[in-house]
């Protein structure tokens, strides 16, 4: 039987998770902070049941298939007020799926891996409630567990006996003369027809030591987002900051919030509404959204109910701590016997981090990229035992593995793209990251290169 124990609520989410951040299997799906009103639940766990990786996938099933046949062997629960109660919570990586490849891995991390939790603790924003769940048939050692640390007042019970975070210098893996290269191999794509879009990226990399959840601390306080986590796994720590939500189902409901447009955030008030008005304004941005809106219609039309498919806004302005970006949101409503992986699985990998048509997109990136990109252009989220699901799209992430940290930043290319507007503006989307990085660095070097374009060009 499920069992439910509410506990003291509070803001102070950041603080809550760290009582719990060394323990194996550590999960935290962020929703900002909650006083900036960004989200709705926080879902934080620990000590799963067993964990799921490429190793013990049948060769038969596609991951998605695996993780599904997971979620059906998990006790009914039925429904409750929060979107999640005990389940799976983890992360697919952009080449999950995909034919195997001899690219290398910047971070050496697995292409997926969920935890099966039959404990978390939820807490609602709205209704200011924090909830412990649990599943009381069989061991409900983990539960106690985390009830016990939860509800010491002592902060420091959950501090990690690993030394303090550090990191050395931050290197960028493409330089601007490759970029150049790269984007102008794309636009040849382009000019002959073979696609319309392309999500280019880069990647940073960085060794570094010490307690990669102080970082997500500090970093979180810099670029708090609506579609973050935290994930603690064996073999990969995943800090998240993304502002993007991939795939939802709630019921038979899905949803998807595709995020093209950007422009930086400004300390001037007056040039952040110049920045807000230019790209509201901007047909090149919302030329590059409708395309991808139109791409996950045909993504989600896949298994929806005939005429349910519906762009509920189009092109919406949101602003977030280091940009202003254009999303828009499509929902569709599905069969009872569609599960969230069904649609995952056939969505996958999300067009905004790909570009259109997806498929040839795909195939130029794979050309143009050295590197794979992991955890990066992934996703992060929850897959609850009654078949509700929620997934981000990993930008704005860092991955580590036990020796090195990298993340990457991406725009998407189009005909009447400017490359120095592409190349600084894909730098603004993690310059906020690279400059939180920093100021655990003892080395010179990474100041100078989050800072290097800003005097060359207004937007950088």
């Amino acid at each position: 039987m499920l069992r439910v124990i509410s506990l003291n609520y509070t803001t102070d989410t950041a603080e809550l998770f760290a009582k719990i951040a060394h323990l194996p299997g550590a999960a935290w799906l962020d929703s900002g902070r909650p006083t900036s009103e960004m989200g709705r639940y926080d879902i934080m766990t620990a000590l799963p049941n067993r964990m799921l990786s490429p190793a013990d996938k049948p060769a038969e099933m596609s991951a998605f298939e695996y993780i599904e046949s997971v979620r059906v062997s998990l006790p009914e629960v039925g429904t409750h007020e929060s979107p999640f109660t005990i389940g799976l919570l983890g992360y697919f990586s952009y080449e999950v799926n995909q034919a195997p490849t001899k690219k290398p891995k910047i971070v050496q991390a697995p292409e997926f891996a969920w935890g099966v939790y039959l404990q978390s603790l939820v807490l609602d924003h709205q209704a200011k409630s924090a909830k412990l769940f649990y599943w009381d048939d069989g061991d409900i050692q983990s539960a106690e567990t985390l009830l016990s640390l939860f509800n010491k007042e002592d902060n420091s019970v959950g501090e990690s006996c690993e030394p303090e975070f550090e990191v050395h210098e931050i290197l960028s893996l493409t330089d601007r003369k490759t970029y150049e290269l790269s984007f102008n191999k794309v636009l040849e794509h382009i000019h002959k027809g073979n696609t319309y879009q392309v999500n280019y990226t880069q990647a940073h990399i960085a060794r570094y030591q010490g307690n990669t959840f102080r970082a997500y601390q500090a970093l979180r306080e810099r670029l708090p987002s609506p579609y973050s986590g935290y994930l603690n796994f064996e073999d990969v720590k995943i800090l998240s900051f993304s502002p993007e939500q991939f795939i939802q189902k709630l019921g038979n409901q899905v949803f998807t919030k595709p995020i093209k447009g950007t422009r930086p955030r400004h300390y001037d008030p007056g040039i952040d509404d110049l920045n807000r008005k230019e790209l509201e304004d901007s047909d090149k941005d919302k030329a590059e959204n409708l395309m991808i809106v139109d791409l996950l219609r045909n993504d989600l039309g896949k298994h929806a109910i005939p005429a349910t498919v519906h762009v509920e806004k189009l092109f919406e302005l949101q602003s977030f701590a280091n940009v202003h970006h254009l999303v828009s949101t499509i929902s569709a409503r599905l069969d009872q016997s569609t599960s969230g992986m069904q649609v995952l699985q056939d969505a996958w990998p999300g067009g905004s981090i790909t570009g259109a048509p997806k498929k040839r997109a795909m195939s130029i990136i794979d050309k143009l990229e050295p590197h794979q990109r992991g955890v990066y252009c992934g996703c992060i989220g929850y897959l609850s035992a009654n078949g509700n699901m929620d997934t981000n799209l990993c930008i704005r992430t860092i991955a580590c593995d036990d020796k090195h940290m990298a993340c990457w930043a991406g725009g998407g290319i189009v005909a009447d793209s400017d490359v120095s507007l592409e190349y600084y503006e894909s730098l603004n989307k993690i310059e906020t990251l690279l400059e939180g990085l920093s100021h655990f660095q003892k080395s010179p070097h990474t100041e100078r290169l989050v800072k290097r374009g800003n005097n060359e060009d207004s937007n950088g």
